[in-house]
């Protein structure tokens, strides 16, 4: 009994020293020790990465043409029709149906096709699936304010990037479909007042408006940026990225304004002229000058 109450005291005090080496060490008043929870990783494989993003945009092809600011009709008889007597000159009052409003389109002012000015601001989003920590592919859409209102793209797009603990530069490329946007053009405008079917008064002036694209072109894009994870599951994103253009190819083209013309007394002389020529431009659409680039800043949430 006593060789029995010996063996089981050694096994008891042999058991609770295992337990007191495998669990942790007796906290003292003088030294503490902390538990500390296994780090997380901040870029792993089979990750879903969700971004939301501004942009700011900038044309290729920024500035403005240098349109003419003048009467384009040659000859120009204003009124058309006039007479020369030796009592002075008179001038004959047009008809309506010789003389109506005059629109003439001079020339594209804005150099940039798409968004039609210099620079604009915008928004958008884009989600990935990464199979490995280095390689993900996704879909990219964004929105951008251009002279014609909201215009904008969608993208499948191929990610490689390379973690380096809460950092991981990384470079992309995308292919889809860009739409809306469009240009300025210069006019020049003549605008009749009519009384009993004559001519009675007429302003000339000159104003630009929008032609819009109306058809939507292929979209490459090219980028690189850098992320941050703030924590395994939110991250800051910047980045930069260049949208090539291409599509559609209709050039300009040049069409004639033409109005009847008259007879110009001079010295006694008359001088006949035939018709009233004026060149209108017929805007052609195209992908040409639409290339532009996004600065992007954002936050993305991974799980």
């Amino acid at each position: 009994m006593k060789k029995f109450t010996t063996a089981l005291t050694f096994i008891v005090s042999l058991s609770l020293c295992l337990i007191a080496q495998a669990g942790p060490e007796p906290i003292s008043n003088k030294d503490k020790v902390m538990q500390l929870s296994p780090g997380c990783e901040f870029y792993r494989a089979h990750e879903w990465d969700f971004s939301i993003w501004g942009t700011y945009a900038f044309s290729g092809n920024p500035g403005r043409n240098n349109v003419p600011n003048d009467d384009p009709f040659s000859p120009d008889l204003d009124p058309e029709l006039q007479t020369d007597s030796m009592v002075g000159t008179t001038i004959t009052v047009e008809p309506q149906s010789l003389n109506p409003n005059e629109r003439v389109d001079l020339g594209r002012e804005s150099k940039d096709t798409f968004l039609g000015r210099d620079d604009s601001w915008g928004a958008g989003m884009d989600v990935k699936y990464f199979w490995s920590r280095y390689f993900g592919v996704g879909v990219e859409g964004f929105v951008v304010d251009t002279v014609a209102g909201s215009a904008g793209s969608g993208l499948v797009t191929f990610t490689a990037r390379y973690p380096i603990g809460h950092f991981a530069p990384y470079v992309w490329g995308g292919a889809g479909v860009l739409a809306g946007g469009g240009r300025v053009d210069h006019f020049y405008e003549e605008n009749h007042t009519y009384s009993g079917g004559f001519v009675v008064d007429e302003n000339e002036h000159w104003s630009n408006a929008v032609i819009a694209n109306k058809h939507a072109y292929f979209n490459g894009q090219l980028g690189i940026g850098v992320e941050y994870r703030l924590t395994c599951r939110i991250g800051i994103m910047a980045d930069f990225a260049w949208n090539f253009v291409a599509g559609q190819d209709d050039s300009d083209k040049v069409g004639f304004i033409v109005t009847p013309g008259g007879t110009n007394y001079s010295g006694g002389k008359p001088i006949t002229f035939d018709n009233n020529v004026a060149p209108n431009l017929i805007p052609g659409e195209s992908a040409k000058d639409k290339d532009f680039g996004l600065l992007r800043f954002g936050l993305t949430f991974s799980y």
